[in-house]
């Protein structure tokens, strides 16, 4: 649970923190040409080419585009009180609206990973309130629960621009293996 707040605590920063550019309005879906984004000894995920792989004093790895869109993986250990992933994202989601205002749920889906680990793949907004204006986020994460670990995808972007990524996320996450 303290790697949820931590992660939460990062958002904020790195939303703040994003200057956001002007981008065409263009929400034709194409493909992505991918690269090999995030490696260890159980996971595995690609990323679009575009992307700029970065770090940030809590995140070893992870990918921006265009100072607005990103992907951060993230794990959480021991975590063996959850029987499924929709319960991790529960709690998840009661920390996000503790933390953000107007957190409103887009959609969720249950899927499996890899054939065999119990996954939630869920789209959500919220809105983080700095001293001069209102910042709308919009969310693509999957929860992935691998008995005593859960792996964390997030994709976010501004919601005026999230149309613009969303097909990135969506191959991102569905680029996602995990081997024992």
């Amino acid at each position: 649970m303290k790697k949820i707040l931590t992660y939460i605590t990062i958002s904020i920063i790195f939303m703040l923190n994003v200057s956001c550019t002007e981008l065409k309005n263009d929400t034709t879906i194409n493909s992505s040409t991918m690269k090999v984004g995030i490696v260890d000894e159980t996971f595995s995920m690609s990323v679009p080419e575009e992307y700029t792989e970065t770090s940030s004093e809590y995140i070893d790895k992870y990918f921006t585009k265009d100072d607005t869109a990103s992907i951060i993986f993230t794990k959480d250990s021991d975590v063996y009180q959850y029987d499924n992933a929709n319960e991790y994202y529960s709690n998840a989601i009661s920390q996000y609206k503790e933390t953000f205002y107007n957190v409103q749920e887009i959609s969720s889906e249950v899927v499996t990973v890899s054939g065999i680990y119990n996954a939630q793949i869920v789209e959500f907004s919220y809105e983080i309130y700095s001293e001069s204006n209102v910042i709308d986020m919009t969310c693509y994460v999957e929860y992935i629960l691998t008995g005593n670990t859960v792996y964390i995808v997030t994709c976010s972007a501004p919601t005026d621009k999230y149309s613009n990524y969303r097909n990135d996320f969506v191959q991102s996450i569905d680029s996602i293996s995990i081997n024992r």
